[in-house]
């Protein structure tokens, strides 16, 4: 008789420094059942997102993602590494 209630909030900033060059950071607050912390998934996941185009149909694109789980569940206090940190590279070529 009862909905589980869940919250999520977003933040983006995006900047065009330069031509053909963009930085865009990303933030994003998950909790699944504020009612127990113990229960679903709390967290809190940014990145950092630099992509360069350049000259004729070429793109670099690096990316840095951190990503903290915030409950209390026994799963989440087992992980290793908290936070996490991913980064990506992403070459591009257009034919």
């Amino acid at each position: 008789d009862k909905f589980r209630r869940d919250l999520s909030g977003w933040a983006i900033v995006t900047a065009r420094p330069a031509e053909g060059f963009t930085i865009r950071l990303r933030s994003r607050y998950l909790m699944e059942d504020v009612a127990d912390d113990a229960y679903l998934e709390e967290s809190l996941w940014t990145y950092l997102d630099m992509s360069w185009r350049l000259a004729g149909r070429r793109r670099v694109r690096l990316r840095y993602d951190l990503y903290w789980r915030l409950d209390e569940r026994d799963s989440t206090a087992e992980r290793d590494p908290q936070p996490e940190n991913w980064l990506w590279l992403e070459l591009e070529e257009k034919f």
